[in-house]
């Protein structure tokens, strides 16, 4: 299996999975749609979409419509909340998925993917990581902030200026997972325990976190930690 990143962060979010067999899901469509085709050879390849939520950054919108709107009327399989059960199994050919409950501003759906004997969790755009009861093979969660440089910037703020903290700001702390919600995930499923890998997605791109950070307190949990850019490809 590889794990290509097309984009990831605020501006859009689009990772292809590959299976052995070269059959392919796209997970998140936050990019335009001709971005996305020409990553893909054959589109028979692609198996399914599937979509954690509605926000443009992750399902890419065009005028009124979404890429998920578009993709409902072709042969794709495409799964997003509204359309899917939370708890359910979904087979897509080589890839099985079962979508699992975030808490976000809006709707938002993680998922487990199982391909190639190999279960992957995927959660982005999330106050807490989905809660599972089974260790997976691979992480592909959001790490968007260093807790401790955002309450710095808030705090500096607040003395600077005395002014309300900046909405955007209070956004990253009520809507997405931290390093510290992350790392206290992984302490409590894990303990001992060190999984293949841990990808994070959807840093913050304010500056609100330090990649170094996150290789040194994640490196308890896996050998194999990377912080996720756009063109980056990773072969499990």
């Amino acid at each position: 299996m590889t794990i290509k990143c097309l984009a990831t962060g605020s501006k859009g979010n689009c990772y292809i999975l590959t299976s052995k067999f070269g059959k392919k899901l796209i997970v998140d469509v936050g990019i335009k749609w001709e971005t996305i085709l020409y990553n893909i050879d054959n589109m028979n390849d692609v198996e399914g979409v599937i979509i954690s939520h509605h926000h443009s950054d992750h399902n890419y919108k065009m005028g009124k419509l979404r890429v998920s709107d578009c993709l409902e009327n072709s042969l794709i399989p495409t799964y997003y909340p509204g359309n899917c059960e939370i708890g359910k199994l979904y087979n897509l050919g080589d890839f099985k998925v079962i979508p699992l409950e975030c808490v976000h501003n809006v709707e938002c759906y993680g998922y487990l993917i199982m391909v190639d004997n190999k279960k992957i969790l995927f959660a982005t755009d999330t106050q807490i990581i989905p809660n599972i009861n089974i260790i997976c093979d691979y992480y592909m969660v959001e790490v968007n902030y260093d807790l401790d440089i955002l309450e710095e910037t808030m705090q500096k703020m607040m003395t600077d200026s005395q002014e309300e903290i900046p909405r955007h700001i209070q956004s990253v702390y009520a809507n997405h997972s931290g390093l510290q919600t992350v790392e206290d995930y992984f302490e409590y499923h894990l303990k001992d325990k060190k999984v293949k890998g841990i990808f994070t997605i959807h840093a913050s791109m304010s500056g609100f976190l330090n990649p170094n950070k996150v290789y040194e307190r994640l490196s308890k949990y896996s050998d194999s930690i990377v912080v996720m850019e756009g063109g980056l490809e990773i072969e499990c």
